[in-house]
């Protein structure tokens, strides 16, 4: 300040002066300040925008998402343009691997983007990072919520508080975005795949909140409605048959044919769209056959499994990482293949491979049995799976960059390409 003052006075000059006054936070300097400032400073204009004025910089000529984003930025008391502009980057960047998402997706993905932005950049104000990250990665609500209240830390009461305005939980966004900001930049590819099974997921959920809303129509009352349970039922069925389960579908079947609607198609067309899933269902298992109770689609079931003559890996990954079940026949099948068979399987292989693969084979990594002799079983596979990956890892850079990201194959078991 003696320096302006020297300036001002002694050498004409003319000075403008641009600081956070607010970062002053020892009781001398503010002292110190407040001294000079009125003797050196002859006008003064405060810069404090409003939220609105704020984002309406950092995001011009931006349209995607912004009423969602405007609601996050001013739950976070974001008005920083400088943190505004760097939330923009991060939604610019994973934006291609969001195109057409369901909203509760989209919500998901701003949900964390913006809340890990403002905690990485506003650190003075904001949770601190590694709490924010560590909560909502491990869903901490759960944990704290039964403790009592002087047992609650400030931030996590804090981090409570926040939670009732935004929508936080573990998401397979995290790790992306807490990357791209560590790193600068982010593999879209494996974020491509994540999303995709995140929208299989919320499809399903959907179709299955749709069928529970017809069935709360049925038993919650006695009125006289059941054109409208008909109808809906019959709508749900057709344009979700792809995101139901057997046992719902077949239920639901069970009550429109008790209503003397004629399903014949409903089932062929469920059949068609669930051919591989179903003909992998064994007709002598007795909770299997309790899962499907309509008759008509029972049959059409023992049909397809007739039909399956042999195995094939694509049948059996995708048996597994969808209904997370199998039979002892499956394992065995799994555990006889070679390397050279999976990674030609691998390499052949387009539909939803990433499921078929992380939910499938890479799955036997995690599981535990009180049988050494399973254990076994499930290690040979894993190694298999990690052999043909490695294999296949070794055949180029994106390739190596693809068993590593989308796969979570720790680095140093994916050799450098070359």
């Amino acid at each position: 300040m003696g320096l302006i003052d020297e300036l001002a006075n002694q050498k004409n000059c003319k000075v403008v002066l641009i600081f956070n006054d607010r970062s002053l936070t020892e009781d001398r300097d503010r002292k110190d300040f407040e001294e000079y400032r009125e003797k050196v400073v002859d006008a003064e204009i405060e810069y404090d925008p409003t939220h609105s004025q704020a984002l309406a910089c950092a995001f011009l000529g931006y349209q995607p998402h912004l009423e969602r984003v405007k609601q996050l930025t001013r739950s976070l008391d974001i008005k920083n343009i400088r943190v505004l502009r760097k939330l923009r980057r991060v939604i610019e960047t994973f934006a291609p691997a969001l195109q057409g998402v369901d909203p509760l997706i989209a919500s998901e993905f701003l949900n964390h983007a913006a809340v890990l932005v403002w905690s990485h950049y506003m650190r003075t104000e904001a949770l601190p990072y590694e709490f924010i990250v560590s909560r909502v990665r491990e869903s901490a609500w759960a944990g704290y919520s039964r403790k009592k209240d002087e047992e609650i830390s400030a931030d996590e009461k804090r981090y409570r508080a926040l939670s009732q305005q935004i929508i936080l939980s573990p998401s397979v966004y995290t790790d992306f975005i807490s990357g791209y900001l560590a790193k600068g930049y982010v593999d879209i590819a494996a974020v491509e795949a994540a999303t995709k099974q995140l929208a299989l997921k919320v499809s399903q959920q959907k179709a299955h909140a749709d069928l529970t809303s017809i069935w709360r129509t049925y038993t919650d009352s006695f009125a006289d409605n059941e054109a409208e349970i008909r109808t809906r039922f019959l709508q749900t069925l057709e344009e979700h048959a792809d995101k139901i389960n057997v046992s719902e579908f077949s239920a639901a079947l069970d009550m429109l044919h008790e209503l003397r609607v004629d399903v014949g198609h409903l089932v062929e067309n469920y059949v068609a769209l669930h051919a591989e899933e179903l003909s992998a269902m064994d007709p002598e298992d007795t909770f299997a056959a309790r899962r499907v109770s309509f008759d008509p689609l029972r049959k059409k079931i023992a049909e397809l499994s007739a039909k399956r003559s042999t195995l094939t890996i694509g049948e059996v990954t995708k048996k597994i990482a969808v209904n997370q079940g199998w039979d002892k026949g499956d394992i065995e099948y799994l555990a006889s293949l070679s390397v050279s068979e999976v990674r030609n399987w691998m390499l052949s292989e387009a539909e939803d491979l990433p499921g078929k693969i992380r939910g499938g084979l890479l799955f036997f990594g995690r599981l535990s049995s009180a049988s050494q002799e399973d254990n076994k079983t499930y290690k040979e596979i894993y190694d298999t799976t990690i052999s043909a990956l490695q294999g296949i890892a070794s055949t180029s850079e994106l390739n190596r960059r693809r068993v590593s990201t989308i796969y979570d194959v720790p680095a140093d078991v994916v050799k450098p390409f070359g």
